[in-house]
């Protein structure tokens, strides 16, 4: 029991951490301390999502799912768009291609999938 409490809030701590470093090293950026923040608050809210998901009996996961999928789809946005502004156009729009494939491939676990 001690275990399955202890490294769930190992690896938030590991996240918060991780997360106060960066914004200290772009502490000058708005731009980029926007990015670690939104990052932050997303991962968070779909890791907690998740957990309530897991938890919910069966006939009341149907909301957590659409929760689940939008958390997830707004982060892979983030991180694409954030790889994408740095990458040649060619490979940015690869980026969003696998993005888009990864959220559609998501989006059929979630809700086709039965």
């Amino acid at each position: 029991m001690g275990c399955s409490v202890s490294v769930p809030a190992f690896a938030f701590a590991f996240l918060t951490v991780n997360s106060v470093l960066a914004l200290y090293r772009v502490r000058g950026d708005a731009a980029a301390v926007a990015f670690v923040v939104s990052a932050y608050v997303l991962l968070v809210l779909l890791l907690l999502s998740l957990r309530r998901y897991e938890a919910a009996p069966p006939a009341r996961r149907s909301a957590g799912r659409v929760v689940v999928w939008l958390l997830a789809a707004a982060l892979n946005s983030l991180f694409a768009w954030h790889v994408a502004s740095v990458m040649p156009p060619e490979f940015s729009a690869a980026v969003w291609t696998l993005t888009a494939l990864a959220t559609g491939a998501g989006f059929y676990v979630l809700f086709l999938l039965q």
